[in-house]
């Protein structure tokens, strides 16, 4: 099952209100998901999270359920690695 790029990327902005120097809320990302999975349902009925995970992409890059991350882009490297920064930084407290 693949979601198009564009209509992916209109969803986004509905929700991120700022702009990619503006970084990304874990809360925005919470309600993306929830988004997605509610549209999956009333349109086809299809519980999104019971469902597996393989690869989800970008045009910048992409990475599969194996934990390869592939940078598509080499513009894009610096804010592939900015976001992962954020990510990591974001969950350093739960990390034992």
């Amino acid at each position: 099952m693949t979601i198009q790029q564009e209509d992916a990327a209109k969803l986004w902005k509905c929700i991120h209100k700022g702009g990619i120097e503006d970084g990304v809320l874990s809360e925005e990302v919470a309600d993306y998901r929830q988004a997605l999975e509610s549209h999956f349902f009333v349109h086809f009925k299809i519980h999104l999270s019971a469902m597996t995970l393989k690869r989800i992409g970008t045009p910048l890059a992409c990475v599969g359920n194996e934990g390869r991350l592939k940078i598509l882009m080499s513009s894009g490297v610096r804010t592939v690695l900015y976001h992962l920064t954020e990510v990591v930084l974001e969950n350093a407290g739960h990390i034992a």
